[in-house]
């Protein structure tokens, strides 16, 4: 099947809208539903589920040292060569069948969420042993979570979180020390051809809040940021009109982003990302607060654009339930739509802040991934149900108070 017959395939798969939600829109600096009546949006990142992160589940614990594996690349190629095309198969699928499931969806609504944001690997629909073919079968894990967000009211935020050719140097974006987006003409169109897919599946669906084009780009210069953004609005728009595009800083800090005039982005939010990795206490964060508000408030104003608070943590298991809750006042009396990194934590030690959903307990019973057989990695997988997890009950009263 060639490209285009693949992406026509892709199309006629499209989900059918059927709920109540509203379709999402910029109007000025707000989201507004179809009517222009303000949303307040309020999200998780359903992190790890369609593209690995090791820390997560704690991949390496138990590897001889220097023999860690390293990202989604070099974990199911390692897989392959231990046990054929076929079994890798059947772990990845353990992995996604398990780590999030619909009952997810339904536990992120109670605790107050009323959006996801859904991190995907570009080989969940285009692999890079056959580049520019769209594979619609791949479509099966981003139909599912829009079936699932739609059962439970919640909107679905698509967010393409490692892109052809990788656009950061690091392991989330699906093989670690490849940076090359920026500067392979080949990835770009590629990037472009996938979004166009993407966008043509779920144009008519308003349970997809919108389009996250590129998580935490970090290969080009600010100007090089803005075309490559520009590049992919462009495909989305060929086929979408009506969603959502969110615009990532890409690290550099929203006053290094172009106006939205400068390209003419229409119905766009721009998003950027923070983490305090030093902090010892909760001052830098009080500090932080203080400072961005006012600084991003008024590069808002000048854009024009809602704000998107897209991924953030404090970390600290104990003081940084408060600067979350600070966090989350300032963001929801802003206007700005926030989603912390992220649902789910698997701990080998004490629980952290990371996960909404974490074992209390020190999990036990890590393998070595590149030594234990077939069987016991398939069940150390499914092994991460989230009926095995338990809520940090606190953090799950900051986001319910939040959204009051």
């Amino acid at each position: 099947m060639n490209a285009l017959m693949a992406t026509a395939a892709s199309v006629a798969l499209a989900a059918t809208p059927g709920n109540n939600l509203p379709w999402v829109k910029a109007s000025g600096t707000s989201f507004v539903d179809g009517a222009g009546k303000p949303l307040r949006l309020r999200g998780i990142n359903f992190g790890n589920w369609l593209i690995i992160e090791g820390w997560i589940i704690e991949l390496n614990r138990n590897a001889p040292r220097g023999e860690g594996i390293h990202d989604e690349r070099e974990l199911w190629t390692v897989m392959r060569g231990r046990f054929g095309a076929k079994a890798m198969e059947r772990l990845r699928r353990a992995h996604r069948e398990t780590w999030i499931t619909e009952a997810d969806f339904r536990l992120a609504r109670d605790a107050g969420f009323n959006f996801v944001r859904v991190p995907f690997w570009h080989e969940l629909i285009e692999h890079d042993s056959r580049p520019g073919v769209i594979d619609a079968a791949g479509f099966e894990w981003l139909d599912k979570a829009v079936r699932w967000a739609t059962k439970y009211g919640l909107w679905v935020l698509l967010d393409l979180h490692g892109a052809p050719g990788s656009q950061n140097p690091w392991d989330h974006s699906g093989v670690v020390g490849r940076n090359k987006l920026f500067s392979d003409a080949e990835c770009q169109s590629r990037t472009a051809r996938i979004w166009k897919a993407v966008a043509a599946r779920y144009r008519d669906n308003p349970a997809v809040l919108g389009y996250d084009l590129l998580n935490e780009p970090n290969g080009g210069k600010p100007e090089e940021l803005g075309a490559m953004h520009d590049k992919l609005y462009r495909a989305v728009r060929e086929v979408d009109p009506r969603h959502l595009v969110v615009i990532e800083d890409g690290l550099h800090g929203l006053e290094t982003m172009p106006p939205p005039s400068k390209y003419g982005w229409e119905n766009v939010a721009y998003s950027t990302h923070f983490y305090l990795f030093e902090a010892k206490d909760e001052a830098p964060h009080e500090k932080y607060a203080a400072e961005a508000g006012p600084r991003w408030r008024a590069k808002q104003a000048e854009f024009g654009v809602p704000l998107y608070i897209g991924e953030f943590n404090p970390i600290n298991p104990s003081w940084g339930l408060s600067a979350m809750a600070r966090y989350a006042a300032l963001f929801e009396k802003e206007g700005w739509a926030w989603s912390p990194w992220t649902w789910k934590k698997i701990e080998a030690g004490r629980p952290g802040l990371w996960g909404i959903y974490r074992n209390e307990k020190p999990w036990k019973g890590f393998p070595d991934f590149r030594r234990a057989p077939l069987g016991e990695l398939e069940e150390h997988l499914r092994s991460f149900t989230t009926g095995r997890l338990s809520a940090n009950r606190e953090y799950v009263r900051i986001v319910r108070e939040a959204g009051r």
